[in-house]
């Protein structure tokens, strides 16, 4: 910006202001500086708030991996076939979804011994 409004003047020979252009120079910078600076600071709220969100998420997870180590180590489950551990699951308030990852079977085959019903 400097270089070019020193190019201006010169073509048209008015007497160059060095402290004027100093002054225009730096209002731009600090203008420029404020517009990173904001972004950035919006950047820091996007990168906290999905902090939050994986710390829930992770928060979440441990208790779902805790809660499937209780059930699944009660005497009745340890060597009941897979469709009765689906129902001890169900009866148990658990959601379909947390059902499959635990057992690591399908949903459609989760939701058919449901229908089914024991």
């Amino acid at each position: 910006m400097l270089k070019r409004m020193l190019k201006k003047m010169k073509k048209e020979k008015a007497p160059v202001d060095l402290r004027e252009l100093l002054l225009q120079e730096k209002a731009e910078i600090e203008a420029a500086a404020q517009a990173f600076i904001e972004r950035i600071e919006k950047q820091m709220a996007l990168l906290l708030a999905a902090e939050k969100r994986i710390d829930h998420k992770r928060e979440a997870l441990e208790r779902l991996i805790a809660c499937a180590g209780e059930l699944c180590s009660g005497p009745e489950f340890v060597q009941e076939s897979r469709r009765r551990k689906v129902l001890v699951l169900a009866e148990k308030g658990l959601k379909i979804d947390d059902i499959a990852d635990i057992l690591d079977i399908s949903r459609g085959e989760i939701e058919l011994i449901l229908h089914l019903g024991g």
